[in-house]
């Protein structure tokens, strides 16, 4: 794989001189991976566990080891980034022998590559055994295929079942018929699982990776006010990032067609109570132009999350809770 990117670098379109000079300088790559999480059950690992996190840092502990060592041999081959040179020659050298690529590691969320794939996105957990997915095509119910196979062969998998981990909104920990036949740990949804657990995970893959991290953020409706604790958990753990947050009540709202609040109370957000209360009056402006366009029965279908696709037309973009 470092010789395929690296060969990509020299045959890519770059947009503009500075863009390919600082990559030819450079020479930097983002090897990442996918499937954690399956390969976690397939191995008999539950994500909530400590085991889990160490799993991570040995996975990307060979993941460095094994990519650094191909960068230095084909800096032998084709010779070191230039910047290294450049670099050796003012008399500040780089603290590790000549490699082909300065940065190597990077993980990517892949979120549509892991679909055609099959396989779970990045380093994230499942997000739940059966929920429905938006696509432009439609809706299309999504059910973890592991569980469905260790059910099979149990020979209890049937539509009473599905519709029992449906009522239980994805999860099976409280269905009382799997007691003692699985191990239920290993299918825990991401809102089964405290956001600091789960950036457990990507600091144990951050201790290798030489860029940054990319890690969802599922969190619970009671831990919304100790974000700002989760944040600065994961700036303590040496992440450079993470990615999106998602908040229960507020993912879940088409669902249960709850009437959300998605702006809440933001501690250490900086969103003051006066530009929450501008956002829903623009809100109810854009609503009520987006009634004298389409009508209310357009708009009351769009609000209560009960169409096909998330709509392309900006207002009804705007009040879409999918959308937003």
């Amino acid at each position: 794989m470092v010789v395929a990117l690296d060969n990509i670098l020299d045959k890519n379109f770059y947009p503009s001189e500075e863009s390919r000079k600082n990559t030819m300088d450079l020479r930097p790559l983002g090897i990442g991976l996918m499937g954690f999480a399956e390969t976690l059950v397939e191995l008999g690992i539950p994500y909530d566990s400590d085991a889990a996190a160490e799993f991570a840092e040995k996975v990307a502990k060979f993941m460095r080891e094994t990519a650094y060592r191909k960068s230095e041999e084909l800096a032998k081959e084709r010779g070191a980034f230039p910047h290294y040179e450049e670099m050796k020659q003012k008399g500040k050298p780089y603290p590790y022998p000549p490699r082909r690529n300065a940065v190597l590691l990077a993980i990517a969320p892949t979120a549509s590559i892991s679909i055609i794939a099959g396989t779970t996105s990045s380093i994230d957990s499942y997000f739940s055994n059966v929920y429905s997915r938006d696509t432009l095509s439609g809706k299309f119910i999504v059910v973890n295929k592991q569980l469905m196979k260790k059910l099979e062969e149990l020979d209890m998998w049937n539509e009473e079942m599905a519709e029992k981990i449906k009522a239980n909104g994805g999860s099976i920990q409280y269905i009382d018929e799997l007691d003692g036949k699985i191990n239920k740990a290993l299918f825990k949804g991401a809102y089964e699982i405290h956001p600091k657990r789960q950036i457990d995970i990507a600091a144990a893959f951050q201790k290798y990776i030489d860029q940054a991290v990319s890690k969802s953020l599922y969190i619970e409706e009671d831990l919304r006010d100790d974000m700002f604790d989760i944040y600065m958990y994961a700036w303590e753990k040496g992440l450079k990032s993470t990615y999106y947050c998602f908040i229960d009540k507020t993912i879940k709202g088409e669902k249960y067609t709850q009437k959300v609040n998605k702006r809440g109370t933001r501690r250490g957000f900086g969103l003051a109570k006066a530009r929450m209360k501008k956002e829903d009056e623009n809100l109810e402006e854009i609503e009520r132009m987006a009634r004298e366009k389409y009508g209310d029965e357009v708009v009351d279908k769009v609000k209560s999350g009960n169409v096909d696709a998330c709509p392309t037309d900006p207002l009804l973009n705007k009040i879409c809770p999918s959308c937003e």
